[in-house]
């Protein structure tokens, strides 16, 4: 799936993140409602024997959009994709 994130929609983005999910990686897309900054958390896993923390992508931030974007890009470059 070739990655074009220029003025992207959500509904494009979620295409984007059930590519990732097809491929065998686990997308998780969390919010916590205790802290006072950074609300939103996301993160790409990888399965086993790949699944050691340092190897997740993990983001923090405010903005899911600007989140999922930054998460795909960041993606896409680590698998050469």
């Amino acid at each position: 799936m070739k990655l074009e994130l220029e003025n992207i929609t959500l509904e494009r983005l979620f295409e984007y993140i059930s590519y990732i999910k097809d491929r065998g990686d686990l997308v998780f897309i969390k919010y916590d409602g205790e802290r006072e900054i950074n609300h939103i958390t996301v993160i790409v896993s990888y399965p086993p024997p790949y699944n050691l923390p340092e190897n997740q992508i993990k983001l923090e931030g405010e903005n899911l959009k600007d989140l999922l974007i930054e998460l795909i890009y960041i993606y896409y470059e680590e698998n050469n994709l």
